[in-house]
């Protein structure tokens, strides 16, 4: 009895056991690490049974938390990811790390492969949520040894850059990947992750556009896949290229590649890259003409698939999307339309609801071609894309950061596009205005989104009450966020050691930011709610009632086939839609030179230049709205390339040179820009009636350059600019604000004054960086010795500051000029300056002259204290110019017109009329009031 209750006892202890017998312990993890190795080397399906078979024995001979059987359960995760037997890989790899974290003698090296071989299983399974903590789970482990594994660091990288591809974040892929490839490449070039690392980086500069960029990718990691006979993953970067190949339209070489790709996948039996391999060939057939070979090719593809996959996967509703394009090129439109039916059900279905997105616009874009004779197929087409607006909508917001919203938004636009003209189609057809409505709001979401949603954002913090140290470490990130982009993008040619630095403690300042983004949405879920509901249509009505008397709103979309333009009045609306002539915008192109001064031209050119882009783009709908009212003013929502247009150097008739009597479009029109009608539903800001509004008044005059420039700033012989001494006094006068004026206009303080100033005016050099706009900026004086802060202030520089200036007038060159964003506009030092909080600008579109400009601002400013409309105080501030210009070379509109109203153009201040006449009231009632007393007194 005794010896059968031992026998019992070792049974259920084998740690006991274990402890007294080391040397069965030890013979066991001998058999354990052959027998895995064994397994390794005889095939995934052969390895699994044989570690399975054997597990129950080891398990009986050693502890539970044994490393040991920590590398089995790893092991057997990893044959079963190789398997594509994902939920046992799931499985085991849970195992392992439930001992290897339970386990203080397990190595971090082993605790952070396995979380890496779960990430990595969770990513296939489209389990984003889990893949984000293993990933925040490796992060730690990495953070808490002295010196961190930079192999493993650089897998952590790679593995956050696989989920945001998975997202469908295509820039911050690259951003990640670009550190982990920079990381590989100096500790691991042989690292068979090296190559997954540039491959990945390829595909995701494909996705951005950038065909060219990915093909130097796909070269650099085929010698890694060679080198640790990785045949299949080598023919993946082949398969890769032929996609490139076929972007930059070389159908040849496209083939050559794709079929050198499909060979070596035949050989390795991989069907599911021979489906891929299908569709490739398909596109380039399509490109060909040849549809119906595609169309072959393209339903062997949808076949294997849906032989392999679960029916939501993307590469599913992706064969579908695609073979229902090429089946409605073979006229089956039946066929089609079940396609993409099935596809938006899978899509339904699938951990990445934006999937439905292709196939919901193909179906839009089929019914609204067939709604030209058919109005109830545009009506179906319509609902379409009023939920293709709401999912594009709720897909952009999952984004982080704006530059993944802005690429997101130029992949979308064309769906905005196809949405206006049906709308129109629909009004035209119907006369009903909540079609208008519907076509002016999908042309305001197309635009500018990503700024849209930033002060939305700081809207919603104000409505939600957020505390103050909440938002003051929000600030804080976007600060830092803004500090690290610009020390990477000045790094210029430094070392790779230093550039790589750089681009880690950016990441690490996003990842933060993310981190923190996160937190707040769970904190404060009414902030969450605020920030994040889908943007409503636009009533009609609501904003004919916002406009002022004798205003008139002009909506422009760009796209790629049509330029439409919306027109309201306080008493109409109409939309014109023509097909996009390039003429019209080469007319533009060749406009701008002469009107900035970059070429000289004769006054006829000019003239035929203006006159033809005012014909192009402005004369229909003023012509229109002129028959009933004559406005007099113009809220003008570009788009494209109508954003660097000086509108009020536009001819409105023939004209032969450029004297006073000239039509420019100035005589008869005040100008406001917007980057979103939505704008003009905007509470005013309150008007001042007799108080000295908090103006500040920065100007420098650059004459001691030794005394104004850091060294660091790479700018040392700067033009004087001996007008802005008289400029600012005149505006500190006109306003009563503090004038801070060469030595102590330093960038320091004006970001000081940003944050206490209504008002801010600033006369100094505006820096446009032509190789990299986010490095433009104004040019202030240098600190005080030992400031840290650059008297460069940026574009990158500025996007964490925020301001609650009402107005800035920015009297300096280039401040609205950029990087041009058909998605979101000029990314200038002044739409920075709307990103921080200012409602409205005077911007400059060109380099300015300092004394004209400063002549314009004296009487802008003038006029602005009179109650004129900030347009308004524009146009007679230039009309006053050119009445007083002695000479016609002065008159031209390179002196003039360069700056333009920008935002909200309601007045800042009481209309003098109305003040004095109040003053008058008030005097009459006193008077009166004394007559009534002592009348009432004396007959007392």
């Amino acid at each position: 009895a005794a010896l059968l209750c031992l026998l019992y006892f070792l049974c259920e202890n084998p740690a006991w056991a274990f402890q007294n017998a080391p040397e069965n312990a030890a013979n066991c993890r001998a058999d354990l690490a052959r027998t895995i190795d064994s397994a390794m080397s005889v095939g995934s399906e052969r390895g699994i049974g044989l570690l399975l078979a054997r597990l129950p024995e080891w398990k009986k001979c050693l502890p539970a938390r044994d490393t040991a059987l920590g590398n089995v359960y790893h092991k057997t995760g990893v044959l079963c990811y190789i398997a594509d037997r994902y939920p046992e890989a799931v499985h085991w790899f849970g195992r392992a790390l439930e001992v290897r974290q339970n386990n203080p003698a397990a190595p971090a090296e082993s605790l952070l492969n396995t979380l890496n071989g779960l990430t990595q299983t969770h990513l296939l399974t489209f389990d984003f949520a889990k893949a984000e903590h293993c990933i925040e789970l490796q992060l730690a482990v990495l953070r808490a040894q002295k010196q961190p594994n930079r192999e493993a660091e650089a897998d952590l990288y790679f593995a956050d850059g696989q989920l945001a591809f998975r997202r469908e974040d295509h820039l911050r892929c690259r951003e990640k990947l670009r550190i982990a490839a920079a990381i590989y490449h100096e500790h691991s070039p042989a690292n068979p992750n090296f190559g997954h690392v540039l491959n990945l980086s390829g595909v995701a500069a494909d996705l951005l556009d950038a065909p060219a960029e990915a093909l130097q990718f796909y070269r650099q990691a085929i010698p890694v896949f060679e080198k640790n006979g990785l045949r299949s993953d080598a023919a993946r970067c082949l398969h890769n290229m032929g996609i490139a190949f076929n972007k930059l339209a070389r159908p040849d070489s496209a083939l050559f590649f794709l079929k050198k790709s499909a060979d070596i996948h035949r050989a390795e039996g991989d069907s599911v890259e021979i489906a891929r391999h299908f569709v490739e060939m398909a596109k380039v057939l399509v490109g060909q003409g040849q549809s119906g070979t595609a169309l072959d090719f393209a339903q062997k593809s949808l076949a294997i698939r849906s032989s392999l996959l679960p029916d939501w996967h993307p590469d599913i509703v992706e064969s579908q999307v695609f073979a229902g394009q090429v089946l409605l090129k073979n006229n089956r439109e039946a066929d089609a339309l079940s396609l993409f039916d099935r596809a938006m059900t899978a899509a339904a279905r699938s951990p990445r609801p934006d999937q439905a997105i292709a196939p919901m616009a193909e179906k839009a874009l089929f019914l609204a071609g067939k709604g030209r004779e058919n109005p109830g197929a545009a009506r179906q087409a319509q609902r379409f894309y009023e939920q293709l607006d709401s999912l594009v909508q709720r897909t952009r917001l999952n984004f982080r950061h704006d530059d993944s919203k802005i690429a997101f938004a130029q992949t979308v636009r064309d769906i905005y596009e196809n949405a206006i003209l049906n709308a129109l189609r629909l009004f035209e057809t119907s006369g009903d205005a909540q079609f208008f409505e519907a076509a002016l709001s999908f042309c305001a979401r197309s635009k500018s989104a990503a700024l849209h949603d930033h002060l939305r954002r700081r809207k919603a913090q104000g409505f939600a009450g957020l505390p103050d140290s909440v938002l003051q470490r929000e600030q804080q990130l976007r600060l830092r966020v803004g500090a690290q982009t610009e020390a990477l993008l000045t790094a210029g040619k430094s070392p790779d050691s230093v550039r790589v630095a750089l681009q880690r403690a950016l990441e690490r300042a996003k990842e933060e930011q993310e981190e923190f983004g996160e937190q707040l949405e769970t904190r404060f879920p009414k902030y969450f709610q605020l920030a994040y509901a889908p943007a409503e249509n636009t009533p009609v009505k609501a904003l004919q009632a916002a406009l002022p008397d004798g205003a008139l709103l002009l909506e422009f979309f760009a796209g790629d086939s049509n330029l439409v333009v919306f027109g309201l009045s306080g008493q109409q609306f109409r939309a014109w839609v023509e097909p996009r002539k390039p003429e019209v915008f080469e007319q533009i192109r060749q406009f701008l030179p002469l009107a900035d001064g970059q070429r000289q031209g004769t006054a006829a050119e000019f003239c035929r230049r203006s006159r033809q882009v005012f014909e192009g783009v402005l004369e229909k709908p003023l012509l229109f709205f002129a028959e009933k009212t004559v406005p007099r003013r113009l809220f003008i929502v570009p788009d494209g390339l109508l954003a660097a247009l000086p509108f009020d150097a536009l001819l409105t008739a023939e004209a032969a040179g450029l004297d006073a009597d000239a039509p420019f479009l100035l005589k008869k029109y005040g100008v406001n820009l917007l980057f979103s009608h939505r704008l003009l539903l905007e509470p005013p800001p309150a008007r001042r009636w007799f108080g000295q509004a908090d103006c500040a008044v920065f100007g420098i005059d650059y004459r001691d350059s030794a005394g104004f420039f850091a060294a660091d700033s790479g700018l040392f012989l700067m033009a004087p600019l001996p007008f802005s001494a008289a400029e600012i006094r005149a505006v500190g006068q006109g306003t009563g604000g503090e004038v801070f004026e060469n030595r102590r206009a330093t960038a320091a303080n004006f970001r000081a004054a940003m944050s206490r100033a209504n008002q801010l005016h600033v006369a100094a050099h505006g820096i446009f960086n032509a190789e990299n706009p986010m490095l433009s900026g104004l040019l202030f004086s240098k600190g005080a010795p030992g400031d840290s802060l650059p008297n460069l202030l940026t574009v990158a520089g500025m996007y964490g500051l925020q301001t609650s200036a009402d107005f800035v007038f920015l009297s300096a060159c280039s401040t609205g000029k950029g990087q041009l964003l058909e998605s979101e506009g000029v990314m200038s030092f002044a739409r920075a300056l709307t990103y921080a909080g200012a409602k409205s600008q005077v911007m400059t579109l060109w380099e300015v002259s300092d004394r004209a400009t400063g002549q314009i601002a004296g009487r802008f400013y003038h006029y602005l204290r009179r109650g004129a409309a900030k347009d308004e105080a524009l146009r007679l501030a230039k009309l006053d110019y050119l009445a007083a210009c002695p000479t016609v070379a002065g008159r031209h509109p390179f002196f003039w017109a360069g700056a333009v109203a920008f935002g909200s153009a309601e007045p800042l201040f009481a209309d003098v009329f109305w003040k004095w006449g109040a003053v008058g009231v008030c005097l009459l009632l006193l008077a009166g009031l004394g007559v009534w007393l002592s009348r009432r007194f004396s007959t007392g």
